[in-house]
């Protein structure tokens, strides 16, 4: 398992590199997924900061902090019972969202992960994960914190833990998605939303270029 605590000062020159042509971050240095053969879950976020292209883990910023804490004191779950990864591996230029046609060629490696682990929950956090697993259409503020049930597998959107460093007033929000994710994991809350609410997987992913 990887430890997420050590981190390099600078991009290592022999990390591996995007090797995927037809994206947009093709040469960027790749941020790996938080591993765990048998995790009680997986956490999808949606793309590197700077500070996780410095040391090749995902959520080593101040948000990954957050999510640290989120997890300890309200999901009452540690944070290496989780796999973590995001959307895409690599950092867009200046911390922007990844754009739709890099998601579509770059989450091929969520695929690999989600067939290679098969997880029963999925904690999808922020607009971008949420919309890749449950539709473009789904809306966050009405999807936090719900309990989804989609292609056979358990889907909690949760609010990105960035979202209450900007928005001190969202904390609120926040917390109480991650006391739902802990209340699923423990079995002490079921689905609330079913599979209907969402596209076919087909559609999910196909793409058609850039937003």
């Amino acid at each position: 398992m990887r430890d997420w605590h050590k981190r390099d000062v600078h991009i290592n020159p022999d990390r591996p590199k995007c090797a995927l042509y037809d994206c947009s971050l093709w040469g960027h240095a790749m941020v790996g997924a938080e591993e765990n053969p048998h995790p009680v879950a997986m956490l999808v976020g949606e793309a590197p900061g700077q500070e996780e292209e410095e040391s090749g883990f995902p959520f080593v910023g101040k948000s990954g902090r957050e999510l640290t804490m989120y997890l300890r004191d309200f999901t009452r779950v540690p944070r290496n019972r989780f796999f973590i990864l995001n959307l895409v591996n690599c950092r867009p230029p200046k911390n922007r969202d990844p754009l739709r046609g890099e998601i579509v060629i770059c989450s091929s490696h969520l695929l690999v992960a989600l067939g290679e682990i098969e997880p029963r929950i999925v904690g999808t956090i922020g607009r971008l994960s949420t919309q890749w697993f449950l539709g473009r259409g789904i809306p966050m503020e009405k999807a936090h914190g719900m309990v989804f049930e989609r292609d056979g597998r358990i889907v909690v959107p949760l609010y990105h833990p960035a979202y209450g460093l900007h928005s001190p007033r969202r904390m609120k929000e926040i917390i109480e998605d991650f006391v739902v994710l802990g209340e699923v994991i423990r079995g002490e809350r079921g689905v609330t939303v079913g599979c209907e609410i969402a596209p076919m997987y087909a559609q999910r992913i196909a793409g058609d270029g850039a937003r």
